[in-house]
């Protein structure tokens, strides 16, 4: 991937370039940011830069036989790590699955990942044999470039055994780069961080997600429409590109109403369709439904230009906001959040979203 392929402005992602371009790469760079933002696609980029053997125009030039092999992720000079499953197994036992996770997943999870490799209820780590093999790897010569770099995504996952990587990264062979990806700094070990240059990348924005769906045919108010629900993860807004976003809104407003009747009539043919839908659809709903419960609590606060809304759910919003309060929407939001999670974790639908429509009836009914 090349800088001007990102998703964002160039301010955003322009300090990364700029290392390169001025010649002043940091041994250890830690690239972090939000969930669903551009850091993984940013630091793919960066790699290409640093390892293109003919840089133009501030861009790798993605015609020289480094940048064929970095854009599809064979170079040998570039090294990767991630978690996987095994206390035995190294990252190179998965490196065929993250090729094709790379290239299909760019503002990719944890979680996407592990289904990518059907890890089931394994646990991820990166453990003792990986860094040893990533100590081993990077004290050989280069094969191809003169430059090595060892990308290193969620170094939260090494826990302790990061340790064994300390003097490797304070002190690498020549020309050799670490480009670390998290989204969860706090987790990695504080000797790491202080070995690396910290580079945090922004959410981000509205318009720019908008933008970047549009050039994917979503229309202008679909586009939107997704952008509010992402609030700032692209990954988010792909997701619901593919699973019927576009009628979240009058889906969820339905259901509300008919949590509110109390019908058991209506409630069960309404479980009975939700049931229907693929688990990325029951998901979305309900991440929906905790998007339009925030907005709800943000009525008479914020001017209406300002709601993260569809203008047509405005109205709908301000009624729901005069018989509900910040507790109820704070029960509900609650309600939604286990829902989220029961789900993932394959619980029954029928029972499950029977037993959640009945809560926000109590909490809707509730004097």
């Amino acid at each position: 991937m090349k800088f001007s392929q990102l998703v964002g402005s160039e301010a955003s992602w322009s300090s990364l370039r700029d290392l390169v371009t001025e010649d002043i790469m940091p041994h250890a760079l830690l690239i972090s940011g939000p969930q669903g933002n551009i850091k993984l696609a940013a630091a793919l980029a960066y790699a290409a830069y640093i390892m293109c053997e003919n840089k133009e125009n501030h861009e790798a030039c993605g015609t020289c036989r480094a940048c064929k092999k970095t854009f599809q992720h064979i170079h040998p000079d570039v090294h990767f790590s991630f978690p996987f499953f095994g206390s035995n197994a190294v990252s190179d036992e998965f490196i065929k699955p993250w090729r094709s996770f790379l290239g299909s997943h760019p503002y990719g999870t944890i979680s996407e990942w592990l289904d990518h490799i059907d890890a089931g209820n394994k646990q991820a780590n990166i453990n003792v044999k990986e860094c040893r093999a990533i100590i081993h790897k990077l004290n050989m010569q280069a094969f191809e470039s003169d430059k090595k770099v060892l990308f290193m995504w969620l170094p939260e996952y090494l826990k302790k055994e990061g340790n064994r990587l300390l003097k490797i990264i304070e002190e690498p062979t020549e020309n050799t780069f670490f480009i670390l990806i998290t989204a969860k700094v706090d987790h990695i070990l504080p000797t790491i961080i202080s070995r690396c240059q910290h580079i945090k990348l922004p959410p981000l924005q509205d318009e720019e997600i908008k933008e970047a769906l549009e050039t994917k045919g979503v229309t202008p108010d679909q586009a939107q429409n997704i952008a509010f629900i992402a609030e700032g993860n692209m990954n988010k807004a792909l997701e619901l590109t593919k699973n019927s976003s576009s009628t979240l809104d009058t889906e969820v407003l339905s259901w509300l109403r008919a949590c509110y009747s109390g019908k058991a009539i209506e409630i069960l043919n309404w479980v009975e369709a939700y049931a229907k839908k693929s688990k990325d659809d029951q998901k979305n709903f309900l991440s929906y439904g905790l998007h339009f419960l925030r907005e709800i609590a943000r009525v008479g606060i914020l001017d209406d230009n300002q709601l993260r809304i569809q203008e047509k759910e405005i109205e709908t919003a301000k009624k729901i906001a005069r018989i509900i309060n910040f507790e109820k929407i704070e029960k509900l939001s609650n309600i939604l959040t286990d829902t989220i999670y029961y789900i993932e974790r394959n619980a029954n639908i029928k029972i499950l979203m029977c037993d959640t429509s009945l809560s926000f009836k109590n909490v809707l009914r509730q004097k």
